[in-house]
């Protein structure tokens, strides 16, 4: 587990610019200069920055934790910009998440690939085996 650190200042100028952006984008919401969206997507990427920062004593935090927070992030986007409105609160972390992965892989086989990389990781073995298996026959 790789942990970072930050002392107790750096921690407070962190807050304070956090503050600060929040209030930016409060104000270009009142505005209209950010849609609905958009400005959940900002605030959600100030939180995660900001819990990220306050994780245990200013700032440990493992590397585990940076990652699933910004899939946190990347399901936020998500959620907002490829549902619709009436969907985005039923959506599921693992559709976004989902989402996020085909886009990434702009739509290709590799998204396989990642697939069983993730289930080797979690230490399903035999399932990644399946995966692969499937996915050279769909290959042949």
């Amino acid at each position: 587990m790789v942990e970072t650190k930050i002392d107790a200042r750096t921690f407070a100028r962190l807050c304070l610019n956090y503050a600060n952006e929040l209030s930016r984008l409060e104000g270009e919401f009142n505005r209209g200069v950010l849609r609905d969206y958009e400005f959940a997507m900002g605030v959600s990427e100030l939180s995660c920055k900001l819990e990220q920062a306050a994780s245990s004593e200013y700032g440990y935090q493992d590397r585990d934790e940076q990652i699933k927070s910004s899939l946190d992030e990347v399901a936020t986007v998500i959620r907002y910009s490829s549902f619709t409105p009436e969907y985005q609160e039923k959506a599921t972390v693992e559709e976004c998440i989902g989402k996020a992965i085909s886009k990434y892989f702009e739509w290709d086989s590799r998204i396989f690939d990642a697939f069983a990389s993730a289930l080797e990781d979690a230490n399903f073995h035999t399932e990644a085996s399946t995966v692969k298996e499937l996915f050279a026959k769909r290959r042949a």
